[in-house]
């Protein structure tokens, strides 16, 4: 008896190994996003002032040049955050509302649970406005990854026509 291999066509596997690879890439900066939040505030302070004395330190210290750089660490991991999402979604789901949509929410979800885990974090609270500035990452991120795709599509057209 002949065993039949279930019909997937050949176009579904890069997006089987995309949805793979971003839903790695996104729990392993889940984890670092975890691990980073897991610091207490004395370690997390130390972080920030090193970011300002090496690429900052042309800058006058003060408390709002740190609050920018841990603002801005906020903003960037999110957006990271989001492109992954993005990318892992993209794979599943035929619609980029969708994929904005899904990757928003969760990515929102996430930022709530990584604020309540702070609270919990000696030296650390957590903060309404972080969750904004990571909801406002995040759908940077989205955004960049849909760019991106755009333009991989662009220039894999291009080619496919010469």
């Amino acid at each position: 008896m002949k065993t039949e291999t279930p019909n997937l066509s050949k176009n579904r596997y890069p997006k089987i190994l995309q949805a793979c690879v971003f839903a790695l890439l996104s729990i392993g900066w889940m984890t670092f996003i975890f691990l980073s939040s897991s610091a207490d505030g004395d370690t997390s302070s130390m972080s920030s002032d090193a970011v300002y004395y090496h690429f900052l330190n042309w800058m006058p210290y003060s408390l709002e040049v740190i609050r920018l750089i841990r603002k801005s660490a906020h903003f960037i991991a999110y957006a990271v955050l989001g492109f992954l999402y993005a990318g892992f979604f993209d794979a599943l789901l035929r619609s980029y509302n969708k994929v904005f949509f899904v990757s928003l929410v969760l990515g929102v979800f996430y930022a709530v649970t990584d604020e309540h885990h702070q609270f919990f974090v000696p030296g650390r609270s957590p903060m309404v406005t972080d969750i904004a500035i990571d909801a406002c990452g995040i759908a940077v991120g989205i955004a960049l990854a849909w760019a991106v795709k755009m333009l991989v599509t662009y220039c894999y057209q291009k080619i496919r026509t010469k």
